[in-house]
């Protein structure tokens, strides 16, 4: 029969291992909950970049300003190509963060 010195240890044993896995519980829902906000900020973040574009290339001039004169529209022209695929570019990181999140 285990003597009772042996069980007492098991029984600490026990409940410092219950002990670490709800520290480890505790943190993993803490982080779950971060990612969870961090997903939906970068879910408005996406939302908002898509209207972004969709105005940019349904209306592009809606980037000018109106009391900024250009002196070359080729440059400009340029730029605003430029611009839409920085926007394309930042829409897919961010799909793909989001994919990578949901995924995790």
């Amino acid at each position: 029969m285990p003597s009772s010195e042996n069980k007492t240890a098991t029984l600490e044993e026990a409940a410092h291992i219950i002990t670490h896995f709800e520290e480890l519980f505790n943190s993993l829902l803490e982080n779950h909950t971060a990612y969870q906000q961090h997903i939906a900020q970068l879910t408005k973040e996406n939302a908002l970049l898509k209207s972004q574009l969709q105005d940019a290339q349904h209306s592009p001039d809606s980037f000018i300003q109106p009391n900024k004169t250009t002196q070359n529209v080729s440059s400009f022209d340029s730029w605003e190509q430029q611009l839409i695929q920085q926007i394309n570019v930042c829409i897919k990181d961010i799909d793909f963060c989001l994919t990578y999140f949901e995924q995790t």
